[in-house]
């Protein structure tokens, strides 16, 4: 983890926490999936089925850490795995699985979301850092 120091002409300069190192990234989608796994018990013995929205969390991190592909394969393993947890107070996974559908699917929408809107910063940011490498480019070549 650095972080990295960007100034944009007429604006103020920010710092921007960037989570360069793929373990790293890594490792907060498995806390995150860990936690999740470690709390699911308690939570359903307070709000019920409820509770198995939460995967959306470490899916949202997967799919923005890692991008589409990525969010769709997580969303896809979430729902094993609230099929799995729930079953085990109630139900099967099958059928856990059948009346889920519609959080099914809107956690795969979520995977899908969190990685488009990754790859949609990443692009604006490269734009960004184009334009003013062509801006100091050219104010470059004037003072000559």
């Amino acid at each position: 983890m650095h972080f990295a120091k960007r100034s944009i002409p007429g604006r103020k300069t920010f710092r921007v926490l960037r989570l360069h190192q793929t373990s790293l990234q890594v490792a907060v989608v498995l806390g995150l999936t860990t936690l999740y796994i470690l709390t699911f018990q308690t939570l359903f013995e307070r709000t019920g089925p409820v509770v198995a929205a939460l995967v959306t969390i470490p899916v949202a991190a997967a799919g923005s850490y890692f991008g589409v592909r990525a969010g769709v394969l997580s969303s896809f393993v979430g729902i094993i795995l609230s099929a799995f947890l729930l079953s085990r107070f109630e139900g099967t996974v099958a059928g856990w699985l059948i009346a889920g559908w519609a959080g099914n699917l809107m956690l795969i929408a979520a995977g899908v979301a969190t990685g488009i809107t990754r790859k949609k910063i990443v692009d604006q940011t490269r734009i960004e850092d184009e334009l003013l490498f062509r801006e100091r480019f050219l104010a470059l070549v004037g003072m000559a």
